[in-house]
């Protein structure tokens, strides 16, 4: 028989595949799209099967070591949208593969090291003085006794220890071994009783009522219940104990059995019936559209842009219920902050068991359960934030991606895919539907519904013809002027306005976002700021536990009572957070019941949703939070939204600032109003003559649109150009600076129809002890059209440098379609 051969994607950066000779005895099991435990230098990693072959030009193959699946993990269909992510953002394939699957179910290998004498401390000294950074190594893995390498280079420090390591082996005083880890997670099982009622009749129950009364309290219960029932249940119920099921177990009146149970984050029980809802005329119209590429299994993408309010979830249900009709599954994605279990109760309401939740917060218990769910076709509806696209479901008919202008649908590790585009391509490749939803479509969604490469459907009015909120805009340059006060937390009119709700009982959300108490403090003696140690960035202030904190290491220190440059004590806080307004809030209206809503206060599990659920029972008057606040809420009796602060992020030296903003503004504004109470909405602003506030005043996505894409145009930015950001980070600033030159000098060896801006310090230039420099390139549309040459000049480019970068003290991160460039 002839040899078989496999050719591996590994989870590595290496664009490239791995060939292994297959044991015979593994042969049968050797499936494409099936993982394999495969040696890779001294490691050994989990990698899958992506070509099966007879033959190879190679002398020397290794063998795998073992075939992880009876049946492929990854289907034939979501390994051809594996290579077309990998192609088009420039990633190893084994990078997406690993993407597309639960972390669970990638086994790797550890490095781990032991000490290997006694006498630790003593030949640490004797290593002192000739290797120095030996001796502090020895010292450390001695006190541990056996650690992982990675958390010894953690606790160290992140400068390189390998060498130390391997002259510390060669002379035998630790010893580093290969440990592959494996997952404990099985299946949940729960002990269910079972009735035999063959075994048993009414006098048997009659005589245990009398000498065992709680063995026929257990039987009757089961006979009434005419089901298996959990034994936890059945002892709680009838306030038995377990000795009375083993006494009827011996009796031969039970049997105890195991059941395999669900493992559910949100929980099934208790789901409501759905509200009777008549779809209105445009939401019939829409339907009526969505319909016929779903009844004719055809791909087509529309873009659902309705007001804020208008019903757009709706339309999404009634699409579902097609889609299921025609024996065809969904996804429904949604922005990771608006996965709230509001908004999964009202898709179970509708679907029940048939909806299964992928999220990052769910238990892998609970993740692997909706995995098996949706692979085993259990379930048909996958509900989640931007990895619920990989959704395993084997006959996808409809993919929603609910407010796709939002910025999380864009991963921000390798492989840097968007959710949205990958959900059109996936869609074309099954011949499904797509519904891309927004009050404030992206301007590359929009301009692609105007070229007519996506079908336009507009929802105009709010449901029952709710009008839309008053908007004002207020100019703090006066307020402040007409105050008296250096800081102005809350305009006049808005204070003004939170009385007036509060004394009506109405409710009001205010959005800041920008966490924290103050965004930095300040010596006033000498200027003096704190900074990050780790990165160049000012600290953030939190009043719990007087504490500054780096919002993007994690970094953190108690607040100085003295400056750290000149000793002096007269420290100034500056800037505002959402704590800072927090305490503004209960000093002003002392009567006002005040709730927070950010990173800080919804850590834990169900804060989030124990926030809004108090909110909504009017448990509280304001409801105070970060871009949070402005996402699919729907509160009856909230009447007035403010914005304490709307250029947050306007100002930020990138070209999407704008859009950002002018969608932050309209969909927190859509809170204010949806039922029979009016809304009013007070935006407060130092440039309140700015382009994108005055679009957000009259609500006019339209105006905002055609403005920005004139600018878009002129500058050769997204939907008329292409852009492509290099960022290159290492902790040696020289090296990083020179890498990217060079990876400039290569590039314009180049041919090609772009323009290169850069190299140059990033606008945060270092985050995490790794300095950060970088490229941006714009690709001309108009003469590249899929950005083939522009990709082709980046990968000709950066192989050109591998060998000047061999040691990769530089990491280089390719960034297709960004949604930042900071």
């Amino acid at each position: 028989m002839p040899e078989t051969y496999v050719n591996v994607a590994l989870p590595l950066p290496l664009n490239k595949t791995f060939t292994y000779l297959v044991p015979r005895e593994l042969t049968s099991l050797a499936k494409i799209g099936s993982r394999v435990i495969a040696p890779f230098g001294a490691r050994r990693l989990t990698g899958f099967i992506v070509e099966i072959t007879d033959k190879t030009e190679l002398e020397q193959v290794k063998a795998v070591e073992d075939i992880l699946d009876l049946k492929p993990l990854i289907s034939r269909e979501m390994l051809k949208l594996a290579g077309w992510i990998s192609g088009y953002y420039l990633c190893s394939l084994g990078e997406v593969l690993k993407s597309m699957v639960p972390g669970f179910f990638m086994k790797a290998s550890k490095s781990m090291v032991e000490i290997c004498t006694e006498e630790a401390e003593i030949e640490a000294a004797k290593l002192e003085k000739s290797a120095p950074r030996q001796a502090q190594t020895l010292r450390y893995i001695a006190k541990n006794r056996k650690i992982s390498v990675n958390e010894l280079r953690r606790r160290m420090g992140t400068k390189s220890i390998d060498s130390s390591l391997n002259q510390l082996e060669s002379i035998g005083l630790v010893k580093v071994q290969q440990f592959m880890t494996s997952s404990k997670l099985k299946p949940r099982v729960e002990k269910y009783v079972r009735l035999l009622p063959e075994n048993f009749d009414e006098i048997k129950i009659e005589v245990l009522k009398k000498r065992a009364a709680k063995q026929a309290s257990c039987l009757r219960y089961l006979q009434v219940k005419k089901e298996d029932i959990l034994q936890k249940e059945l002892l709680k119920q009838t306030g038995s104990a377990l000795a009375s099921l083993k006494a009827l177990e011996k009796s031969n009146l039970i049997r105890f059995i195991q059941k395999e149970v669900v493992r559910d984050y949100y929980g099934s029980n208790n789901v409501e019936e759905p509200k009777p809802i008549s779809p209105n005329d445009e939401q019939k119209a829409a339907l009526k559209q969505i319909e016929v590429p779903i009844r004719e299994e055809r791909f087509e993408t529309f873009l659902l842009f309705g007001v804020t309010g208008s019903g757009k979830t709706q339309v999404y249900i009634e699409a579902i219920y097609k889609t299921l009709e025609k024996g065809k599954d969904a996804i429904v994605l949604v922005p990771e902050i608006a996965l709230t279990p509001q908004t999964v109760a009202r898709f179970r309401a509708h679907f029940k068991d048939k909806v299964a939740v992928l999220h990052s917060a769910m238990s892998s218990g609970e993740r692997l359960d909706s995995w098996r769910l949706l692979q085993e076709g259990k379930a048909r509806v996958a509900i989640g934030p931007r990895s619920a696209v990989f959704a395993p479901l084997k006959n996808v008919g409809l993919i929603v991606v609910d407010e796709e202008h939002e910025g999380s649908y864009k991963q921000d590790t390798s492989p840097r895919y968007h959710a949205r585009d990958v959900a059109v391509v996936r869609a074309k490749f099954a011949q499904a539907v797509v519904i891309l939803g927004s009050a404030t479509p992206s301007a590359e969604s929009f301009y692609n519904a105007k070229t007519e490469k996506y079908k336009l459907i507009e929802l105009r009015r709010r449901v029952n013809n709710v009008p839309l909120p008053d908007v004002k805009i207020l100019d703090m340059h006066k307020e402040r002027r007409l105050s008296g006060k250096k800081e102005t937390i809350f305009s006049r009119l808005l204070a003004a306005k939170i009385e007036e709700k509060i004394a009506r009982k109405e409710q009001i959300i205010l959005l800041l976002n920008r966490r924290g108490f103050s965004s930095y403090i300040k010596c006033r003696d000498c200027s003096y700021i704190e900074e990050c140690e780790d990165c160049q960035i000012t600290l953030t202030f939190h009043l719990t536990g007087h504490r500054l904190r780096c919002h993007y290491c994690g970094f953190s220190k108690r607040a100085p009572d003295k400056c750290a440059e000149c000793r002096g004590v007269d420290i100034q806080f500056r800037g505002i957070g959402t704590q800072r307004v927090e305490t503004e809030l209960r000093n002003q209206f002392p009567k006002a019941r005040v709730v927070r809503m950010d990173m800080d206060t919804t850590s834990g599990k169900w804060s989030h949703d124990k926030i809004l659920k108090e909110f909504g029972e009017g448990k509280y008057d304001i409801l105070l939070g970060t871009q949070m606040v402005a996402k699919g809420l729907d509160f009856h009796k909230v009447t007035l939204v403010g914005v304490i602060d709307a250029d947050v992020g306007m100002l930020i030296p990138d070209f999407r600032s704008s859009e950002r903003t002018f969608q932050l503004l309209t969909q927190v504004a859509g809170r204010a109003g949806r039922s029979y109470l009016p809304g009013e909405v007070i935006i407060q602003s130092y440039f309140p003559h700015n382009f994108c506030l005055n679009c957000a005043l009259t609500h006019d996505f339209i105006r905002f649109f055609r403005g920005e894409v004139l600018e878009r145009r002129e500058l050769m930015y997204p939907p008329f150009g292409r852009i492509i950001c290099l960022l290159f980070s290492g902790e040696n600033e020289l090296k990083v600076k020179q890498t990217a030159q060079e990876f400039e000098k290569a590039l314009k060896k180049q041919k090609g129809y772009f323009q290169i801006l850069g190299p140059t310090a990033s606008p945060i230039p270092k985050i995490k002890r790794r300095f950060r420099w970088q490229i941006l390139l714009k690709g001309d549309k108009g003469r590249d059209a899929n950005g083939k040459i522009l990709k082709n000049a980046i990968q000709n480019a950066h192989g050109m440098i591998k060998e000047e970068n061999k040691a990769r003290e530089v990491r280089i991160a390719i960034d297709v379609d960004p949604v930042s460039i900071i």
